[in-house]
């Protein structure tokens, strides 16, 4: 019996002691935003390194109730090889330690992400890392990714603890302007698409995120707008409700889009592969015009109006189609996937050679939008 209760005791002891080496977040330089241009020119060591770093992250000193500091956000930077060699230097200007874990942004500009052996070394570390999370968002901008930093800490809209980029990366209202990208995701949309967007950050008036930056094989190939990321995203079934306004009858009407479901089926005995989309979609109407003569009373009327919603959008997707195939050759719909997954056999015949036939095979599109509601207004 007392042996045991001495054995109780011992793992008691053992099980009730503090962390000795445990370090309160007070105590580290948590940034949340790492941003990734060419090495500057006006810096002493620019000529040895091929990076210059910069790190955002919050002023702990600034929160609470009874905050002692009114800068909510700091900015710190170096010219570096990597990230973790930026760290390293940064360590012997600061008196915290630098921790990684709640990196949630990494943002490269257009020298970086334009160059393959960048891209591949920074995503090789983030990927490596077993401190740095793999949930973390990637993000690309046309312009020097340390002044959007700048310009981050002027918004209004700024965040303290996530950062302003990582609360519109989190995609809460749903937009379609942009899809959101985790390193993960990116990685793995290279080793089974072979291509993947990034959120495109514009800086001007006010940092918005729209369109992206298109990668193939860890390439930068081109951008693509915010009307073509839309048109993808409703085609792959990452969009549950849009607004699209057209014209009818000589107004504009507004319909918001629900219910979209977009499928494609290969059709087979075709010299040419070809794939068939089919998109459905209900609609309900926003605003159309207040006009005695124009009223929405009848079959007709709705029909003509559900025709010319479908024609719009079968047109705007057939000019992203034709950009994709024509000008850029890139897979961003997944269809070599779908065939990979549905059409093994036609798969093993086109994988080798996807980027030849890709621009040449035939894509039929098919939309229907059914209007369900009208609103409260005959007119």
């Amino acid at each position: 019996m007392k042996k045991t209760i001495l054995i109780l005791l011992i793992l008691t002891l053992i099980f009730t002691t503090a962390c000795w080496d445990m370090i309160e977040l007070e105590d580290r330089l948590l940034p949340y935003t790492v941003a990734i241009d060419l090495s500057r020119e006006d810096t002493e060591e620019a000529d040895e390194k091929e990076l210059f770093i910069c790190f955002s992250y919050p002023n702990i000193n600034a929160l609470g109730k009874n905050p002692t500091q009114e800068d909510l956000t700091y900015i710190i930077n170096s010219n570096a090889d990597s990230i973790f060699e930026a760290t390293s230097e940064i360590s012997s200007r600061v008196h915290n330690p630098v921790f990684l874990k709640h990196l949630n942004v990494v943002v490269m500009s257009e020298e970086v992400f334009s160059n393959e052996k960048y891209v591949r070394q920074v995503l090789d570390g983030l990927k490596r890392d077993f401190i740095i999370n793999k949930m973390i968002h990637l993000l690309v901008t046309k312009e020097s990714a340390h002044e959007l930093l700048l310009k981050k800490l002027e918004s209004k809209r700024q965040e303290t603890i996530e950062g302003l980029l990582s609360t519109l990366l989190l995609n809460e209202q749903k937009s379609t302007s942009f899809t959101p990208i985790r390193l993960n995701e990116f990685i793995q949309y290279m080793d089974h698409q072979r291509v993947a967007i990034v959120p495109l950050a514009i800086p001007e008036p006010e940092i918005a995120l729209e369109g992206g930056g298109l990668f193939k094989d860890y390439e930068f190939i081109g951008y693509i707008e915010k009307e073509d990321n839309r048109n993808i995203a409703i085609l792959t079934n990452k969009s549950n409700n849009e607004d699209i306004d057209i014209e009818y009858d000589g107004s504009k009407i507004s319909l918001q889009l629900l219910e979209i479901k977009a499928k494609k089926k290969l059709v087979k005995n075709q010299e040419v592969l070809t794939i068939k989309y089919n998109v459905e979609m209900d609609a309900q109407i926003h605003q159309y015009i207040i006009d005695p003569s124009k009223k929405i009373d009848s079959t007709k009327v709705l029909d003509d109006i559900e025709k010319k919603a479908s024609e719009v959008l079968k047109e705007d997707f057939a000019t992203t189609l034709e950009k994709l195939q024509g000008e850029l050759n890139a897979d961003t719909l997944g269809i070599l996937e779908y065939l990979y997954k549905f059409h093994p056999k036609i798969y093993k015949e086109v994988e080798g050679d996807w980027d030849s036939i890709f621009p040449y095979i035939n894509i039929d599109l098919d939309v229907k939008v059914n209007i369900r509601r009208r609103g409260l207004s005959e007119y």
